[in-house]
């Protein structure tokens, strides 16, 4: 999980782009190159821009930062949820089926 605070207000509204089902800002996770910060956090998020943009030099604002609050490992199994025990239903041992 991965918890990000932004300021809005440093969003560029002419890098917004329409899609087919409504405006979207592209933004992009850059990780801090000596590991978290003071704060904790890992990096910083930086609003994308168009490849015509970046093309002549303009970088997009930096709108907040960034902290990993729960790391994902490769060799941490998935939960698997319990079976409920079998219920007892009376039977003598010699009644049992098998």
């Amino acid at each position: 999980m991965i918890k990000i605070k932004l300021d809005v207000k440093k969003i560029e509204k002419r890098h917004l782009f329409q899609g087919a089902k409504g405006t979207y800002l592209d933004l992009v996770l850059v990780e801090n190159k000596d590991g978290e910060d003071q704060y904790g956090n890992a990096g910083f998020v930086a609003q994308e821009v168009s490849k015509e943009a970046r093309d002549n030099g303009e970088k997009g604002p930096i709108l907040g930062n960034y902290r990993i609050i729960q790391k994902r490992t490769a060799d941490k199994p998935a939960p698997v949820a319990k079976k409920p025990a079998p219920k007892d239903e009376g039977l003598a041992p010699d009644e049992c089926p098998f």
